[in-house]
């Protein structure tokens, strides 16, 4: 999976160790978190995933990642991409 990531050239994912291996290879990237325990965001990034305007942390505020609505992260995945 490392090796996979290396060689990409965008990442879509959760929060999760392969978003972070991302993360530390500097690969532009949309991250869909959610709810988690008590908070509604978070920030589990350092670097290019803090930082970046080539990386989206987008977060549902209202629920856990999966409900975020498919028009919410076509709109961000399409500004990354363009922009």
């Amino acid at each position: 999976m490392m090796k996979i990531i290396m060689d990409s050239s965008f990442f879509i994912g959760l929060d999760s160790g392969p978003t972070h291996i991302a993360n530390a290879c500097m690969i532009p990237g949309l991250i869909l978190n959610g709810k988690f325990l008590n908070f509604k965001t978070y920030m589990s990034y350092s670097g290019m995933y803090k930082n970046s305007r080539k990386v989206k942390v987008l977060f549902n505020e209202n629920g856990v990642a999966k409900d975020l609505p498919f028009d919410t992260v076509w709109k961000e995945l399409c500004q990354l991409m363009n922009g």
